[in-house]
């Protein structure tokens, strides 16, 4: 009885989480944001307010001399709730990003553009382009582009539904908090 009453406090007190120090976080990150530029060929970031949980590459849409501009879909998950029944969230929304970036073709000298290392402060205003964002009904575990018809995109999350999205006839939404989910063209 006494055992077990310490395995039960044993085992609630490694429930705990950590803490975070954000101002080391924040140290830590600033200090690989410098060095990458050294370690990498080529980065392309950017900041959202939650990670990206899901990324898949899609066609290229131009290709120059020195770079191309290709198409990426994400999603990110957030802290919310979503209720299938009314199709709302509570509190932020999960959502699934249309996009395109420009990546540099291997072997293209980035050169004198840029100033010293400073290829992430340079392009700081065209990393990624957003064209669409969708409310997703729910957490969005999968993404597939469908290739033969390039504005299709089809996702997943955790109903048994897989939602089809026609990227001309969505609308692009505003991210904001206890919304309806964008309703898809088609559900299998």
């Amino acid at each position: 009885s006494t055992k077990k009453k310490e395995n039960q406090a044993n085992s609630s007190a490694r429930i705990e989480e950590p803490q975070i120090d954000m101002e080391l976080l924040n140290e830590e990150y600033n200090n690989w944001k410098a060095n990458s530029q050294i370690l990498y060929d080529f980065i392309n970031t950017v900041n959202f307010e939650w990670p990206v949980t899901t990324a898949k590459w899609s066609d290229i849409k131009v290709e120059t001399e020195s770079v191309i501009r290709q198409e990426i879909f994400l999603s990110c998950r957030t802290d919310g709730s979503f209720n299938f029944p009314s199709n709302t969230w509570q509190g932020h929304p999960s959502f699934l990003i249309a996009a395109e970036t420009e990546i540099p073709l291997a072997g293209y000298q980035i050169g004198d553009r840029l100033s010293s290392l400073s290829m992430l402060q340079s392009r700081n205003s065209k990393k990624i382009d957003i064209k669409k964002l969708i409310i997703h009904p729910g957490e969005v575990n999968c993404l597939k582009p469908w290739r033969p018809k390039k504005n299709i995109v089809a996702s997943h999350s955790d109903s048994p539904y897989v939602y089809v999205w026609d990227l001309e006839k969505q609308s692009n939404r505003t991210y904001k908090e206890s919304i309806e989910a964008s309703s898809a063209d088609f559900i299998l």
